[in-house]
């Protein structure tokens, strides 16, 4: 399980940092539909543009390393 863990936590960093992938194409589709039910944005497609946004320009890795 500490292996498991271990992984998801570095592919969550990489990810953070501007690897693609599958790691990226989840954190996109969580985060957007968080973002739509919270009605922070009207449709799931701007919720998930939003999220692209803060993953490649690297705020979401600054906010995650400095909170």
């Amino acid at each position: 399980a500490a292996a498991v863990a271990q992984a998801a936590a570095e592919a969550g960093m990489e990810t953070l940092a501007g690897k693609t992938g599958a790691t990226r194409d989840g954190l996109v589709c969580a985060g957007a539909l968080c973002l739509w039910h919270l009605k922070r944005y009207d449709t799931l497609k701007e919720a998930a543009d939003a999220v692209r946004s803060v993953l490649d320009d690297g705020s979401a890795l600054s906010r995650f390393k400095h909170s």
